[in-house]
């Protein structure tokens, strides 16, 4: 309920006051006379603390009015005072002053600022030094009385009280996506989702099976112009990992996934009948009309650039239909993602306070909620856009004449080139502490500057372009919604295949805490002590080493998500100074890079979710490493997270490409640090003082947040993170002997296709394989070597058995 202030001080006053003064003329016979002063009083509503308080009177006037019961009596006359004078107490420690105190003035304006809670007493005295008057008191006889008379009650007062004052709750905005209409000019409404009939129609297609082709993704649309394929898609993050398999015949490295609550007027993009958790519901958020994924190859998409959950993400990428499992549609691969992070951001020492006025110093030390907007960039796909094996087709049939025979087939998807797009998206801010205050309490206080900064994000990889423009669209921007964004947009048409931008956007209002407490914030730093590896997925075999790429994510501005291991592991415990661990990725003591900062002032404390994720690679699938997704609240101390993963049927492929497990405990300690204070500027502090309010009747209470992103993890999410069903995939079941030996059979390429298994196995193997990799791949290679026939197999795949040339077949 929303209640207006109300603050208790005399507005309108009649004021009476007898004024010496020469009348002039005597009153009618058998008449006498009294005088009063008159004038209108009033002070401006609202008063508060650095906001002046005016007050204005009507210009004095005696008023001399004859007096008796005679009819003739009837009558008065007016003369207007020449001067008067104002005058202001204050509460002790005050340094408020009224403008033109203590001296006769002629101004019927005035004003003052307080600057402390308390009574302010506004004096006016409207008849000067003295206040006597000459009158006809009275007649004896026919004998007129006059007398000079004074007046006890020579002014008048007004009390103005000035309440304790508070400062409005602006939290961060960690909330459910917007719920209503869409951030453009047309305020877009919200869509439904397609049924994309035309696209679905092809997975499974019998001309392209008719030729071995058994395409993993699809485009939603049958046009193979690049502009038609990208497809912008915004939301919250309810997941973030790596993918436990994937198919080899469209991957050299597993995807790197987000899983978004699409917001309400994107929803045409989701399929209609099953998207990714579909009808699941949660407290706050309902699914209901299920969620998207954004996949990309781990190495196209650097960790420091890839959300948590919790945050917003902005992705331009290809819109598909992924035929692998339940068919759904996802943005596979993007091209371009911003990821939206609630972080404490640092103002400068120099800048605007107050929007539309100059820069001015702010301080030193001085944070305040923003939004961390970490822009990534990247015109490769991966492998699902290098024409191989199955890689995305277009949702069309072509015939094209091989060897004079006419076939059908769909065409790849190239990667990008100069793909003539631009990359605009939307960055969603925490609430405007103006509005804040105007819809609680009426007042219309000044409004804070928005700072906004782009700045080179400080895990940009080596040779990324940095040099591309960015633009703040000020007229597609909403600053004064309850759910305030940017929109920003940057010009990709020029870039060519390959090629790689980053940058970040922070945003942030200029509105610090008063205090100097910087709302309650303060350093945590996470430090993982050792790592217990259970199980290390290959276990138990002749190789009992496991090939892991293991990674940890938890809040913070440096560097989100952390590669810990791409490394064999065995079945021990590790500790920060070994060598499983690369380089950089712990301290000496196990410290992670990048403090996690907290505002305490912003309840319910929470520290996002720490989440642990990875896979165990094998020649043509992988296992998954263990998953974790943690609630860190308020630590203190250590705590133990186990890994957990739920094995695939064991029958898939015979074994060759289902996805086991790994296990591993990993032992975290968080070390809190010292409080952060801030200090600030006279300058900011007068402004602060104008936008404090009077002891409000609502608490401004913070907006809550659906356990879909945040706070304790409970069963029901951790079925929608680290425990999620596991599910088997449709090209899982090609590499089953009698499968593959069809499809080589049929295919018009049978050389390229047995080479595309040489290139994966090349990759898996890399530069400088161990004995024990080597033996595994080997391993694997004889359990496929009887879908191959014998020459491509002896020409392409043999010396990667063997480790060493084989002859030709003669």
């Amino acid at each position: 309920m929303r209640t207006r202030l109300i603050f208790h001080c005399l507005t309108v006053t009649l004021l009476t006051l007898a004024v010496q003064a020469q009348a002039g003329k005597t009153p009618p016979a058998g008449c006498t006379e009294a005088a009063s002063l008159v004038f209108a009083l009033t002070s401006s509503p609202d008063p508060s603390l650095g906001s002046p308080v005016k007050m204005h009177a009507s210009t004095p006037t005696l008023v001399i009015k004859n007096v008796g019961d005679d009819p003739h009596c009837e009558g008065d006359r007016r003369i207007p005072e020449e001067s008067w004078i104002w005058s202001l107490d204050v509460p002790l420690g005050s340094h408020a002053q009224l403008t033109n105190a203590n001296t006769l003035t002629t101004i019927l304006d005035v004003s003052f600022t307080p600057d402390i809670p308390g009574n302010y007493t506004v004096h006016l005295n409207g008849c000067g030094n003295q206040c006597s008057v000459t009158l006809v008191t009275d007649i004896v006889g026919k004998k007129i009385i006059k007398e000079t008379v004074d007046i006890a009650d020579a002014e008048h007062r007004i009390v103005i009280n000035v309440l304790p004052q508070v400062r409005p709750h602006i939290i961060p905005p960690n909330q459910p996506s917007p719920l209503t209409e869409g951030p453009n000019p047309h305020r877009e409404p919200a869509t439904a989702p397609e049924h994309y009939e035309k696209a679905t129609d092809f997975c499974g297609n019998k001309a392209l099976l008719g030729i071995g082709l058994r395409p993993e993704w699809f485009t939603t649309t049958p046009s193979e112009a690049t502009d038609q394929h990208l497809q912008l898609v915004e939301g919250r993050v309810y997941d973030s990992l790596v993918a436990r398999v994937d198919t080899p015949r469209g991957h050299l490295d597993n995807d790197a996934e987000a899983d978004i609550d699409v917001d309400p007027w994107r929803h045409r993009l989701l399929i209609d009948d099953h998207p990714i958790d579909k009808g699941k519901v949660t407290d706050g958020v309902s699914l209901a009309e299920g969620g998207m994924r954004i996949e990309w190859e781990w190495p196209e998409w650097p960790e420091g650039f890839r959300p948590l959950i919790g945050d917003r993400i902005s992705a331009l990428g290809y819109h598909v239909i992924d035929c692998g499992h339940d068919i759904n549609t996802e943005i596979h691969p993007p091209i371009a993602v911003a990821t939206h992070r609630p972080l404490p951001v640092q103002l400068p020492s120099f800048g605007s306070v107050e929007e539309g006025k100059p820069s001015v110093p702010i301080g030193s030390n001085v944070f305040v909620p923003g939004i961390v907007t970490d822009i990534w960039v990247h015109l490769r796909g991966g492998d699902a856009l290098e024409c191989v094996g199955d890689s995305l087709r277009v949702a069309t049939i072509k015939k094209v004449a091989i060897n004079g025979s006419v076939v059908s087939f769909s065409p790849c998807v190239p990667q990008p080139d100069q793909p003539q797009v631009t990359f605009k998206f939307h960055v969603y801010l925490p609430p405007n502490p103006q509005q804040i205050i105007k819809k609680a309490t009426g007042l219309d206080r000044p409004r804070p500057a928005l700072f906004t900064q782009f700045v080179n994000h400080p895990e940009t990889p080596a040779g990324v372009r940095t040099d591309v423009p960015f633009q703040i669209l000020n007229q597609e921007s909403h600053l004064d919604d309850d759910q305030p964004y940017l929109t920003v947009s940057v010009d990709l048409s020029s870039m060519r295949t390959g090629e790689t931008l980053a940058k970040r956007l922070i945003s942030a209002w200029v509105y610090p805490d008063i205090t100097g407490n910087n709302y309650g914030l303060q350093a945590f730093r996470l430090l993982l002590k050792k790592l217990e590896v259970i199980d290390t997925g290959d276990s138990p075999s002749a190789f009992n080493s496991g090939d892991w790429r293991l990674w940890v994510g938890y809040s913070n501005a440096v560097r989100p998500w952390t590669r810990l291991i791409t490394d064999s592991v065995d079945e021990k415990t590790y500790t920060p100074p070994d060598s499983v661990f690369l380089p950089g990725a712990l301290g000496p003591d196990g410290a992670l890079q990048g403090e996690f900062l907290e505002f305490h002032d912003f309840l319910p404390s929470s520290l996002g979710r720490l989440r642990m994720t990875g896979y165990e690679q094998d020649t043509f699938g992988s296992d998954d490493v263990g998953e974790v997704t943690r609630f860190l609240g308020a630590p203190t101390g250590s705590f133990v997270v186990n890994s957990f993963c739920e094995a695939e049927n064991v029958d898939i492929a015979d074994q060759l490409v289902n996805s086991g497990c790994a296990a591993y405990n990993a032992h975290f300690v968080v070390e809190p640090g010292l409080a952060i204070k801030s200090v600030l500027s006279p300058q900011v502090i007068a402004f602060l003082n104008r936008m404090l309010v009077g002891v409000p009747l609502t608490n401004f209470p913070p907006i809550g947040d659906s356990e879909l992103f945040s706070g304790p993890v409970s069963p029901q999410i951790a079925r929608l993170t680290s425990q999620r069903e596991v599910e088997g995939e449709r090209w899982q079941q090609t590499f089953k002997p009698g499968v593959m030996a069809h499809d080589i059979a049929v295919s018009k390429d049978p050389d390229k296709y047995v080479k595309d298994i040489r290139r994966r196995v090349l990759h898996i193997l890399g530069p400088n394989p161990t004995p024990k990799q080597r033996a595994k791949v080997a391993a694997d290679l004889r359990k496929l070597k009887p879908s191959i026939p014998a020459a491509l197999y002896r020409k392409h795949l043999c010396d990667l058995e063997t480790g060493r040339p084989c002859p030709a077949v003669k």
